[in-house]
């Protein structure tokens, strides 16, 4: 008899909730797909329901949620990033089922004073296990009373994420010398724009330009091609045609490897990442990817690969060879998540 996993969360971003889900399904394991989304309030009532955690939607995905799990009696529910859900719900699902929960955001970070985080925080001593991000949140969980935490790197998808041969048209479309794919936020990302947009290096950025309106200066942003979003097998499009692929990581989570720390590669993307410890466990600089660690030597490294292409083709292939080698994709983390759980001893059934 397979696991039953109630796979509960906001399905919106399919590198998220849905990935898990098909993640573990592909792992073997039985899901069955809870999107909360649905039960928010239409227009600004749900739009202040997401961001304050108030209102009658709240409360009805959290009826809801409850409702689900007496209907398929599930071994395990997995709740990703599950900020609606309230504390007394999470007490009441764990005294008969084993309640497991993810967040890749930071709680205890700079965003984790947002007012969206405060039933989560309150909600951690009833999980009966969670997985985090980073390492330095394993300690803080276990401090607001989750007993079982582990890390679980973030991952990419084998059927998005992968080199795409690309036609005339969308070469001509999306080539680039240097591209960042993310939002804006208040940290090095903003210098290291404003420093090759400066230097007249052709950059392209894909995210919200709702972000980057809110901390690129007006003078930078006038002279970047307009920024919009890139999803799906569009964002792996993006990566294939740029010469050099960026990856900053965010200040607000304390973060030292991103989803593009792994998406980059396994494109088959020339990433040149902010250099941490971490992000050099994981590839060898100079060998399988690349590394800067201000702002002038973004500026050098930059330059160099853009006309040394034959080392840059090489260190691309290397890094996705180093990132299938060591099973970065979605599969193997939920069949590490499994491990876990049996470990811990939460789990019997296969």
């Amino acid at each position: 008899m397979p696991l039953k996993i109630l796979a509960v969360g906001d399905y919106h971003q399919e590198w998220r909730a849905p990935a898990w889900a098909r993640g573990l399904r592909e792992a073997g394991a039985e899901i069955i797909e809870h999107n909360w989304s649905k039960d928010h309030s239409p227009g600004f009532l749900g739009y202040m329901e997401r961001r304050f955690l108030l209102g009658p939607g709240v409360h009805r995905i959290n009826r809801r949620l409850s409702q689900k799990v007496s209907e398929v009696s599930p071994h395990v529910i997995l709740i990703y990033a599950g900020r609606p859900i309230l504390p007394k719900t999470i007490r009441k699902l764990a005294q008969s089922y084993c309640v497991a929960g993810y967040d890749n955001d930071d709680p205890f970070g700079r965003w984790g004073t947002k007012s969206y985080y405060r039933y989560y925080r309150q909600s951690l001593p009833y999980y009966t296990c969670h997985h985090v991000f980073r390492d330095l949140n394993v300690d803080e969980y276990r401090k607001h009373g989750c007993e079982h935490v582990k890390v679980l790197l973030p991952f990419y998808l084998p059927w998005i994420h992968y080199p795409i041969q690309m036609s005339d048209g969308d070469k001509e479309k999306l080539a680039t010398d240097v591209v960042f794919i993310g939002n804006g936020q208040p940290d090095s990302r903003i210098e290291g724009v404003v420093a090759l947009v400066e230097e007249g290096i052709t950059l392209r950025i894909y995210g919200n330009l709702r972000y980057w309106h809110r901390y690129l200066p007006r003078s930078v942003l006038r002279r970047l091609p307009l920024i919009v979003p890139a999803t799906g097998l569009g964002y792996s499009k993006v990566i294939c045609s740029a010469k050099i692929c960026l990856a900053f990581f965010s200040d607000g989570n304390r973060d030292h490897y991103s989803v593009r720390s792994f998406e980059i590669p396994a494109c088959g993307g020339f990433m040149l990442a902010h250099r941490t410890p971490a992000m050099k466990n994981l590839f060898e600089e100079g060998q399988e990817a690349e590394y800067f660690g201000d702002s002038k030597e973004l500026i050098t490294k930059v330059r160099h690969y853009l006309e040394d292409g034959e080392s840059r083709r090489r260190i691309a292939a290397a890094g996705r060879e180093r990132c299938l080698r060591d099973g970065h994709d979605v599969v193997n983390r939920m069949r590490q998540w499994l491990l876990d759980l049996r470990e811990w001893g939460l789990i019997r059934t296969t």
